[in-house]
């Protein structure tokens, strides 16, 4: 019998409609379209990267699995054990679908793939022990191969969301794993499936090969009572993994901290009396105004082209950003060149700016239509070979001199992925306020050339800190490019509006 479908959902207005949820249409632009089988980060490059360039996989199945034993009663044991399982094609994902909204159903999610060639290998050690007695054992060692055609792989699942508590949220909730688990009412797998059609069959054992062709492909599908099982082990998986989620802690961010105390006084220099100021308010209205405005003066500063350039990897150590994945790979990202265009719309620009109501106080604020932003960046892939002889492709760096000696000594293989991601923003704005504190007696008792040394100017610092920072824009749309021109464009619907997450700015502005 086909495996029970999961209890569906309590009926609630409150879950998230997946149909209509913008993060996960975002979610499904990046693994769809720019992760996907023809997007510009490629699933297939992404697999012959973490393969070293092969495509291929190899899983040692008899640590997991235990040998089979079948006893031919008064004859003999035979004694079978699955040893190296390689599959090779895993480079030839022609379909790849990750969780994307089912349009009957809410709570549902979809997932699915696609090979149109499939090649898997395993080894087999068939041991007999005849049950004459001083018998000796023999030991067969054989190849099972099998070529797959049009193999599909599909899955199902039920997650249904607390919309309420999820909107609830403070920005740091939302990336930590307790809080989303302590949200979710059902989740599990639905539906599991497996098809292909195949080619052909082979067993050999050393120069010996017997091979079955089917007079047409033979359509295999996953045994229900397989299905049923893995069904199972799913949902276990799940409902201990989210337990054990749920143990965490899911405290809020901690509010903004308070101002740092700042001793009375009334020497301080009070910015709204300030000559200093005037002189910077004149320089940005009056002066700019008189140049054609702040568009003019941009245009002036970057040759009528309104951009600028700024080399990240001089700033950014290379794979500075890098996570492992188990022990089969580590990927990093290397960044390039940001660009900025569009900086000619900027039309409000207050570099300091004493506030009205406090004279220690300073802000600063700017705002841009719009600005498109472009990023030059590498995928870098580190996998382990096995042995150092590995010649390195076109798109591979070249193995140390170090990882060359020896072929015992597994060799680091390098694979970049070069990509280029795009923006367009619009109603890009900033806000930032600081307390700064100076000594009036002591700022008057320096001489002209100590008031352009810093040193002297810190030793009147009584107090710096900034107390706000507001970022934000709206994102239009969204594009990422390959090295080969694959491209994949996201255009939003509406403007998504991002800003800087309130626990960030309490980290930034958290210390003086």
């Amino acid at each position: 019998p086909p495996p029970p479908a999961p209890p569906p959902p309590p009926p609630s207005s409150d879950f998230v409609d997946w149909r209509k949820s913008e993060l996960l249409g975002l979610l499904d632009y990046v693994v769809d379209d720019v992760v996907g089988a023809r997007g510009p980060l490629g699933t297939n490059a992404i697999v012959r990267a973490l393969t070293g360039g092969s495509g291929d996989m190899a899983l040692n199945l008899s640590a997991s699995l235990p040998a089979v034993s079948i006893a031919v009663p008064g004859v003999a044991t035979i004694m079978l054990q699955l040893g190296e399982l390689r599959i090779s094609g895993l480079d030839a994902i022609s379909e790849l679908q990750l969780l994307t909204a089912d349009e009957t159903d809410a709570t549902a999610l979809e997932s699915a793939a696609k090979m149109p060639v499939l090649n898997a290998s395993v080894g087999i050690s068939v041991r007999v022990q005849p049950r004459r007695a001083n018998a000796a054992e023999t030991v067969l060692p054989l190849e099972l191969r099998a070529s797959l055609r049009a193999v599909d792989v599909h899955a199902a699942i039920t997650l249904a969301l607390n919309g309420t508590g999820l909107a609830s949220f403070k920005p740091a909730q939302y990336v930590n794993p307790a809080c989303i688990a302590q949200e979710v009412a059902i989740a599990a797998v639905a539906s599991l499936g497996a098809s292909a059609r195949l080619g052909g069959l082979s067993v050999s054992r050393q120069d010996h090969v017997a091979t079955f062709t089917a007079p047409h492909d033979l359509l295999l599908d996953l045994p229900a009572s397989l299905t049923k099982r893995l069904l199972g082990k799913a949902n276990t998986y799940l409902a201990s993994a989210l337990a054990q989620m749920r143990q965490g802690g899911c405290a809020p961010a901690p509010p903004a901290p308070s101002p740092s105390p700042l001793p009375r006084s009334s020497d301080y220099v009070d910015w709204r009396e300030s000559v200093a100021i005037k002189l910077i308010d004149f320089v940005t209205e009056d002066a700019v105004a008189s140049f054609g405005g702040l568009p003019a003066v941009v245009d002036a500063l970057t040759g009528d082209t309104g951009a600028v350039s700024l080399n990240l990897s001089a700033l950014i150590p290379a794979n500075a950003v890098s996570v492992a994945i188990g022990d089969v790979a580590r990927v990093g990202v290397d960044f390039g060149m940001l660009t900025l265009s569009g900086l000619e719309s900027l039309r409000t620009l207050s570099p300091l700016d004493a506030d009205a109501t406090d004279g220690v106080v300073l802000t600063s604020a700017a705002h841009m239509d719009t600005l498109n932003a472009s990023l030059t960046l590498h995928v870098r892939v580190t996998t382990e070979a096995q042995t150092a002889s590995q010649t390195a492709t076109a798109s591979q760096l070249p193995v140390s001199a170090e990882q060359r000696a020896g072929k015992e000594k597994a060799a680091s293989v390098v694979t970049l992925l070069p990509l280029t991601l795009a923006a367009d923003l619009a109603s890009v704005g900033m806000r930032a306020a600081m307390r700064l504190a100076l000594n009036q007696s002591s700022l008057n008792s320096l001489q002209l050339r100590q008031l352009v040394n810093s040193s002297c100017l810190a030793h009147t610092l009584v107090l710096a800190q900034l107390t706000k920072l507001e970022l934000g824009a709206s994102v239009r749309a969204l594009s990422v490019r390959g090295d080969k021109g694959e491209a994949a464009s996201l255009a939003l619907p509406h403007a998504l509006t991002l800003s800087i997450p309130r626990s960030l700015e309490t980290w930034i502005v958290g210390s003086p």
